[in-house]
């Protein structure tokens, strides 16, 4: 049985990443390229940040920028006044899987092998079996592992080994499962009423997520503000309006599909 392509072999971690410029609304970061480039090509970086005090690391690309640098604003997420926590790596043309949240994860590994052999897929240790969320393919020269949605919980190490009466191989690869930042939504109302009415906005009947939603009001215009989206943020969201005359209400549906990039 001849080897079989497998995927390995990461670069070690970018150099001297510093911030060269920072503003209200803007973050520029710059560093230098990796010692070591594991073996292939580097062929660009992914950029991920957090706020500082958590732990929600959330790539700010979507494909990997071939510069040594990048400037981060309002449609990565950047927000006034927070501080933010960055982290480059570096991407080579054999690499350990990345996949976004809610994505296709799909593991194609070529061979050759006469006759064909046994496949068998293992994630941290547990051999895998299909189910409505796991799909197996073998073709003649290739198996594949396919996931259709990814999600947090399908990060892991993955081993496929192949087994004919000529012997045995296996390979593994590890796959990060991370979030992506989604551009600003931002939902305007126009209001009129005398006396000028008190205003409540909701989503799907409920309280809005103080944490990522703001409401911003300037005259008789009301702006809900959502920072950073995400595909739970689909919904109705309603503004209501209320004073001695009585109440009125406007809603509209937000559906998300997908990253905005």
């Amino acid at each position: 049985m001849e080897p079989f392509l497998i995927l390995t072999g990461p670069p070690s971690p970018p150099q001297e990443l510093h911030v060269t410029e920072a503003a209200r609304d803007h973050i520029c970061i710059a560093w230098k390229a990796p010692e070591k480039n594991g073996g292939s090509p580097i062929v660009g970086y992914h950029i991920e940040l957090c706020e500082t005090g958590t732990e929600k690391w959330m790539r700010v690309n979507s494909r990997p920028v071939k510069e040594l640098k990048y400037r981060a604003g309002d449609e990565e997420g950047i927000v006034p006044e927070k501080q933010y926590t960055f982290r480059v790596r570096a991407v080579n043309s054999t690499k350990d899987l990345v996949v976004v949240e809610g994505e296709k994860m799909h593991l194609p590994i070529p061979f050759r092998a006469v006759p064909s052999p046994k496949i068998t897929w293992h994630k941290d240790g547990n051999e895998m079996k299909a189910d409505d969320r796991t799909f197996f393919r073998a073709e003649y020269t290739s198996c594949h592992l396919e996931i259709p949605s990814c999600l947090h919980a399908d990060a892991g190490q993955y081993k496929v080994t192949l087994e004919n009466s000529n012997g045995s191989t296996s390979g593994t690869i590890n796959v990060k499962v991370i979030g992506m930042f989604l551009k600003m939504l931002r939902i305007p109302a126009h209001v009129t009423g005398r006396p000028f009415p008190s205003l409540k906005w909701t989503k799907d009947d409920g309280a809005l997520e103080k944490d990522r939603m703001e409401v911003e009001e300037a005259g008789k215009d009301s702006t809900l503000v959502i920072k950073t989206t995400k595909r739970s943020d689909h919904g109705k969201y309603q503004i209501q309006a209320a004073n001695p005359s009585g109440i009125k209400s406007a809603w509209t549906r937000v559906e998300v599909m997908g990253k905005n990039f």
